[in-house]
Order: structure tokens, then sequence, then C-alpha cells
């Protein structure tokens, strides 16, 4: 209750978007605990895996609930997709299991602003790769040690673009971030 309670003072009215949110959390917990993927949640409108035509990526399902009030011509089609909040720094692990069980899905990634949530972008698009690498930052610089090799980046001037191209990934993630020099969606119905 007090979820939805949170859901309504940010001002997300929209019932689809409310019972999906709602109703769908309890099921899906006891779904992915039988499934062994640790650390994430996710909601399903779809009912089978193959039916997934979208999976997005969020920290958390505050963030998606937000997103999708923010984006609800995004979300059509729920029927078709699949929120899946892995916390702020997903693990390897938790993101490839999740992409093996939605193997038809486009790849939507909704993490903040910031610094942190751009590498959680990164970290998606190598899970989607089947690669992994670590980041470190240090004195304004970025290094990420993976591929075989060491890359430096501009932590201040680093985006998922700049990350794919200086590796030569091909761009399959789709990232959603908030305008208006928000961070998070969150941010932007708490600020209206």
């Amino acid at each position: 209750m007090q979820f939805e309670d949170n859901l309504r003072n940010l001002g997300i009215d929209n019932q689809q978007i409310l019972s999906l949110f709602i109703s769908g959390i309890q099921e899906q917990k006891i779904g992915m605990e039988s499934e062994n993927i640790t650390g994430s949640t996710w909601l399903n409108a779809a009912g089978h895996p193959a039916l997934v035509r979208d999976l997005f990526f969020v920290d958390t399902l505050l963030e998606a609930a937000c997103f999708a009030h923010c984006n609800q011509h995004l979300l059509a089609r729920f029927d078709q997709l699949v929120m899946a909040a892995v916390g702020w720094y997903p693990q390897y692990p938790q993101l490839q299991a999740i992409l093996r069980r939605y193997p038809n899905a486009r790849i939507h990634s909704v993490f903040p602003a910031d610094l942190t949530g751009i590498i959680a972008d990164c970290k998606v698009a190598l899970c989607h790769r089947e690669t992994f690498g670590q980041f470190f930052f240090f004195d304004g610089k970025l290094l990420f040690q993976g591929l075989q090799a060491a890359y430096e980046f501009d932590a201040y001037d680093f985006s998922l673009n700049k990350f794919q191209k200086r590796l030569g990934l091909a761009p399959f993630v789709q990232t959603h971030k908030p305008k208006w020099g928000h961070n998070s969606f969150f941010q932007v119905l708490k600020k209206r």
C-alpha cells in the first residue's frame, strides 16, 4: 500500500500503470526467486518470454513507474514489455540471466543521467555482447578494463555512445534519460 501511495503522491494516476506496478509486484518477485536471478525484480505483463518485444532495465521499481508515467507513448503495448529493476550497480550474471530469458526483446536502459547511470548503461551494452569489464574512477578519468585491453575516458564527458564507438560495439541499447537537467524521472515528477 505504501508503494501505491508513493505513486499517487507523485501524480501517477493512470490506471494501467498503477495496476501493472501494484498488482504485478508480488507475482514477479515469486517468479524471480524461483529462477535464482538475485537482486532483480521485474514486471512482466506479456505472460511468456517469447512475447516480450521491449525489455527496460531500470534501477528501482519507483523509477520504472515514474518513467512509465512520463513516457506513456513509448509504453502503449504493456502486454509486450518487461521492466527489470536491477539496482544501482547491476552485476553481469544478473543482467545476463535476464537477457537470456528475453532473447527477442529490444533492450532499453532507464538509469540516472549521472556517471553511475551511464556506467550501468555500458554494463547492459557489454552484457548484450556477452562480455564484461570493470570501471575505475580516478582524477577525473574513467578507466575501463575489459575486452583484453584498457580504455581511458574523460569522466565528465562520458556517454554510452562514446563508449560504444571507442570499443567498436554495435548500438543495441536504447537509453532513456530525463530532460531539463533532471537526474531521474522521479525528480521530474517530484518537481511538478
